[in-house]
């Protein structure tokens, strides 16, 4: 099956999302996305889509449930195209492309193979945790090699953690010979259960007497109480009036101080608070109005206006600005007259300049002068230019020149060396034949590699062969022998172990018999011996003996009446003996339950002695029929000369046995091939010398021609021959197609020399042209100098930097002119504004004296001010604070005039006093509430005024007396209430010790929870011990199944895997059968094996994914295609091993789909750089 497109309708994130994956035919599909890009959604799409969506999926959290959809285009080469809508909700899930169309489940059950979803994520499915689980499961497996074909191919990471589980599981449940396991512990609850119940025995007149006992003192105990109860109700009266005779005198007290303070006003408690601040605040206002108002008067007396000069302020920004630029005038006059000495230097350089182009100029020279003499050297720009062109041509036109010289001269050396070394090269055969031998036998890597192939499978099935020998453990036998050994039929070992069956089942039963019949006995027996502990009962045999003797006494009385003498003894023997049986009846009456008991235990110890003695004869019959049937079963294997064992493991011999001939018939058909194989290497190798001694030439040759050496060629392999040949070959056609080469070489060479010398005539004219058009252009400034255009462009340069100089030259003098302006502009604007302001100007001062003098004024001006200023805000401040503190000393004045009201007086001295009595009334009131609090509790619910007067009638000293003797009364109640109640503890110790009822029936509850419990924890123990037995069974018979065709892909994932690290890997055997396998890690010329648990963790992850890999290859040798899904489960990889797995992956995809989901740009581009784009294709997933 092939999921040709996915469609992600309505799922998760996605909506309306479709993933094309039909191209073939490498189905590798990598699919890219970063985190939170839908990579599990699609993973989950997948599993919903062929297994149907979970009541409880995480992917409705954008579309609801009713609205969700995923869909797809199936196709398999049996069934054909198949397009379908999974639904979550609706009773039909699957429909047809349309979302209409009922689909049936069967169609796509069949498509799948009849695989489940935990199959498919098992078989089919692989992530990054399961691949790293799984090379632990190979390390922790030791190599087990079962253990590992059967993780593998089941996609069982934790197979090893599964089994431990289980052991551990079942060890917890039950152990052998244990004491603090669960079920262990649970048997010894119950055999202790069992002997307390056994222990428990009821004695009826003893318990009727303690029964009465008890009742008795637990009347008594209860009178005691009542008793009690009443002298604390006494008692606590009388402490209740005692205690209020203590508070009566303070409550009279209190009432009669409130009556007194009846006239003093109730004040808050906040008032004397209030009083002391209002007191405060008037007093500190005061004082701070006094302290502004003289702080006030002295400011107003320091203000001065005409102190300050105002006009100077207002010209500020001119003064300021003068002032900063004193230093500006300053430096730019120290600037000028630097610039006069550069002026000065710049005509001493225009007059050497001139000099140097001979020109003659005199030392006194001015400016004019210079300037005149230097424009009769302007160059115009279109002179310039054409210079420029002409010097630009000069190397141009003699470096052509020059090459076409000497390329003449070239072509005609290498025409004469041509012509040489034609003359010396003899002629060569041709190639030819040699080529078409080779062409006929082809690359021999093939021969080879067949032969190879062969070697190593024959190899393999020798190993295999030796295993299986070894297995069969018949030492004293070849191989060829044991391969021609007879079997028994089928049928024969059928009907003998069926036999063997039914005769250990019968001799199984037989025995269970028998045990159940010992248990019966002696249970019975152990039941009689418990009747008979207590005292011997008697029994009816000795009832009947006691009779008989009575019987005979009575009789001898009356054979012997004649006997007088005798009479007396004869009556008292008689009376004796029936007083002796009139005893043993009252004793079996009054233990007649017992001895019925012990009667019929008695007849089952007789029926059960019978029946285990016909069981005797029954297990005697049935284990020598058995003992018949194993021997029978011995000769039928005695007769092929093999010592048998039980039925199973001679099936599981006989397989091996089977496979073993299987096995040695492909050795011998691989055998045969080998030596065919062999034959066609040796009939190639004998072309190859043939047509290598044929083709080799006997003449020396040019250098770099076919060697003359002579080698051996019988002792070359055919690699080294066809190597050989190849490179007589590859020799050959070299020296010829040299002599061709040369021969056309010559010819070219011949053509282009009449053009090279024509170039060369040309270049000469043009050169001849360029030296008359370059006297005419420098004519008119050359002079008498060389007139080369070096020397020229020399000249022109010079004459170019003279002007620059005098450009910058005239530039100074511009600057030094612009300095004079600015000098005499800023004198006037300051003599200016010192004019304005009234300031006297002196003739000698400088126009920076004056302004410096400007800004000290000024500033002087400004300091005056601002004192100004500071002190008018300060008397504006003290102003506003005068007006708040008038504010707070009149608030304090009305709170003090309020809290007079309040006291009720019009003096302010007066309310301390006030409120002195105010807080004694209020504590007096306090002291009344609570002496009054305090009475009605003690009163219980009794008229305050009642319970007063009564308790000012008692009399102290006769009250203190009545609760002395209350106390004592109660003190001797307790104690006797304590000896009932010790009294009745132990006569109810002593009932329960007798009373084995309620015990009994608890016990026997108790009883039958710990079975029932036993019975559930052996049920889970059994299935815990069958699990694992059955998985083991499971893991040996997938290793006989898959073991040779699985690890032989598993050989080449693996080398692949491990890009060559490990070539192979090789199974081991020990003494009882079981494999271990071993990776072949190179070393030098040989090999050596490496185990499992000495591998890293990471080679331990290629072992279970080339496994995982091989297995998904043999299960598709035979069963439908399935897609494999991958979860980024390369991330641990390097680079080398993970381009090797997607390379398998690749080679994978030829025979099933593989979808392999990533969020690793990194994997993406070893893909593109390693993989072609045929082999995979990617799929990007928009975040």
């Amino acid at each position: 099956m092939i999921i040709e497109r996915l469609d992600l309708r309505a799922f998760g994130r996605f909506t309306d999302v479709s993933l094309d994956l039909s191209a073939a035919p490498h189905r590798f599909h990598l699919v890219y996305g970063p985190n939170e890009s839908g990579k599990s959604t699609c993973l989950r799409a997948i599993e919903s889509l062929l297994f149907g969506i979970p009541t409880r999926t995480p992917d409705s959290y954008l579309h609801a449930n009713s609205k969700l959809r995923v869909g797809a285009k199936l196709s398999d080469h049996r069934d054909g195209p198949l397009e379908i809508i999974r639904r979550k909700n609706g009773k039909v899930k699957l429909h047809g492309a349309d979302d209409k169309t009922p689909v049936d489940e069967n169609l796509l059950a069949d498509m799948l193979g009849g695989i489940d979803l935990e199959t498919f994520r098992h078989r089919f499915g692989l992530s990054h945790a399961e691949l790293v689980a799984g090379g632990q499961a190979v390390v922790d497996s030791k190599g087990e090699l079962g253990e590992i074909l059967f993780a593998a191919g089941a996609g069982v990471g934790q197979l090893k953690a599964v089994q431990l589980a289980l052991e551990n599981e079942s060890k917890e449940l039950f152990l052998e010979r244990g004491k603090k396991k669960l079920i262990n512990e649970l048997i010894k609850q119950l055999d202790d259960k069992r002997k307390e119940l056994r222990a428990l025995q009821t004695i009826p007149a003893e318990y009727r007497e303690l029964r009465t006992k008890l009742a008795d003192a637990e009347k008594l105990a209860t009178q005691a109480d009542e008793q009690i109860a009443d002298i604390s109700r006494q008692l606590e009266r009388q402490s209740a009036c005692r205690e209020a005779l203590r508070i009566v005198p303070s409550w009279r007290a209190g009432k009669a101080r409130l009556e007194e303070l009846r006239e003093t006003p109730d004040l808050d408690e906040d008032f004397s608070g209030r009083r002391r601040e209002a007191m405060i605040k008037r007093d500190t206002g005061r004082q701070r109005v006094e302290q502004l108002r003289s702080k006030l008067a002295e400011v107003e007396l320091g203000l001065d206006e005409d102190a300050v000069r105002w006009e100077l302020i207002e010209y500020e920004q001119p003064i300021v600005s003068h002032f900063q630029n004193v230093a500006a005038r300053q430096v730019a006059c120290r600037e000028q007259v630097e610039l006069q000495g550069v002026v000065r230097n710049h005509d001493r350089h225009l007059r050497e300049y001139l000099r140097d182009l001979q020109i003659d100029v005199p030392d006194q020279s001015n400016a004019q002068q210079i300037d005149a003499l230097i424009e009769r050297l302007h160059v115009s720009d279109a002179d310039q230019v054409r210079l420029d062109e002409l010097a630009g041509d000069y190397e141009v036109l003699r470096k052509e020149e020059r090459d076409a010289s000497e390329n003449v001269q070239a072509l005609r050396r290498q025409l004469a060396d041509l012509d040489d070394e034609l003359e010396r090269i003899p002629s060569q055969r041709d190639p030819g034949q040699i080529e078409a031998v080779l062409a006929d036998l082809g690359a021999p890597s093939a021969l080879l590699e067949t032969a190879e192939q062969l070697t190593r499978q024959s190899d393999e099935l020798r190993t295999e062969c030796t295993g299986l020998l070894a297995q069969l453990n018949l030492p004293a036998m070849a191989l060829e022998e044991v391969v021609q050994l007879q079997l028994p039929p089928e049928a024969w070992i059928e009907r003998h172990e069926e036999s063997l069956s039914r005769r250990t089942r019968g001799c199984e039963d037989a025995r269970t018999q028998r045990q159940n019949l010992q248990n019966r006995q002696r249970e019975a027996m152990d039941q009689l011996s418990r009747l008979q502990s207590d005292l011997p009962l008697p029994t009816e045999q000795e009832l009947e003996e006691t009779r008989q003797l009575r019987d005979r006494a009575v009789d001898a009385l009356e054979t012997d009446v004649e006997r007088l003498e005798q009479l007396p003894e004869r009556v008292r023997a008689a009376r004796g003996e029936i007083r002796q049986a009139d005893r043993l009846v009252d004793r079996i009456r009054s233990h007649q339950r017992q001895v019925a008991e012990r009667a019929a235990v008695e007849r089952s110890l007789e029926s059960v002695a019978a029946e285990l003695a016909a069981c005797e004869q029954l297990c005697e019959s049935r284990d020598k029929e058995l003992s018949d049937a194993e021997q029978a079963w011995q000769e039928l294997w005695e007769n092929c000369g093999i010592s048998a064992q039980e039925p199973r493991a001679m099936r599981a011999w006989k397989a091996s046995h089977e496979s073993l001939v299987d096995r040695h018939r492909q050795l011998q058909q691989c055998g045969h091939q080998l030596t065919a194989a062999e034959s066609r290497i040796r009939r190639a190798a004998s072309r190859l010398v043939s047509v290598i001694e044929q083709s080799q030439v006997s003449s020396p040759v040019m250098a770099g021609g076919v060697s003359t050496e002579r080698i051996n060629l019988d002792e070359m392999t055919l690699e080294a021959l066809h190597d050989h040949a190849n490179r007589l070959r590859a020799e050959l056609s070299e020296v010829r197609q040299n002599l061709i080469e040369l021969k056309h070489q010559r010819e070219r060479t011949a053509a282009e020399l009449p053009k090279a010398e024509a170039r060369h005539q040309t270049s000469v004219e043009r050169r001849e042209q360029w030296d008359r058009d370059w006297k005419d252009a420098i004519e008119s400034f050359s002079g008498k100098v060389d007139s080369s255009p070096a020397v020229i462009s020399k000249r022109l340069k010079k004459i170019s930097k003279m002007f620059a100089v005098r450009r910058e030259r005239n530039a100074l003098i511009g600057r030094i002119e612009s300095i004079n302006d600015d000098n005499a502009n800023y004198a006037d604007q300051v003599a200016q504004l010192a004019e304005r302001l009234g300031i006297p100007i002196t003739a000698s001062g400088s126009s920076e004296e004056l302004a410096c003098e400007l800004h000290r004024r000024l500033m002087e001006a400004k300091s005056a001010a601002e004192h100004y200023r500071r002190l008018e805000r300060e008397r504006d401040e003290l102003r506003q604070e005068l007006r708040t503190e008038s504010s707070t000393l009149s608030a304090a004045d009305s709170e003090l005039s309020m809290l007079c009201r309040e006291a009720g007086t019009q003096q302010t001295e007066a309310l301390p006093e006030i409120e002195s009595r105010a807080k004694e009334k209020l504590r007096a009131a306090a002291d009344v509430r609570q002496a009054e609090a305090q009475l009605t509790l003690i009163a219980r619910g009794e008229n305050l005024e009642s319970f007063v007067e009564r308790v000012q009638s008692q009399d102290p000293a006769e009250l203190d007396r009545q609760i002395e003797g209350l106390q004592a009364d109660l003190a001797d109640l307790r104690r006797r209430r304590e000896a009932a109640q010790r009294q009745v503890g132990g006569l109810k110790r002593e009932v329960d010790a007798i009373d084995g009822g309620d015990r009994a029936a608890e016990l026997n509850q108790e009883i039958q929870l710990i079975s029932g419990r036993i019975q559930r924890e052996a049920q889970q123990y059994a299935k815990l011990r069958i699990a694992s037995l059955i998985l083991r069974q499971s893991i040996d018979h997938y290793r006989r199944e898959h073991e040779s065709p699985v690890l032989k892909l598993a050989c080449e994932a693996f080398r692949d895997l491990t890009c060559g690290r490990y070539v192979g890997l090789k199974p081991e055997y020990d003494d009882r059968g079981r494999s271990t396998v071993f990776g072949i890690q190179k070393e030098g010329k040989g090999e050596s094996l490496v185990p499992v648990e000495a591998m890293s963790l990471g080679t331990a992850d290629a072992l279970y994914l080339a496994m995982r890999l091989a297995s998904l290859e043999h299960q598709l040798e035979g069963g439908r295609a399935v897609p494999v899904v991958i979860d980024d489960c390369l991330i641990q990889l390097d680079d080398e091993r993970t381009v090797a797995a997607m390379k398998r992956f690749a080679q994978l995809s030829l025979r099933t789909q593989v979808i392999l989901f990533t969020h690793h740009r990194h994997l993406i581009e070893l893909a593109e750089s390693n993989l072609s784009s045929e082999e995979f294709h990617l799929h990007r997933l928009a975040v």
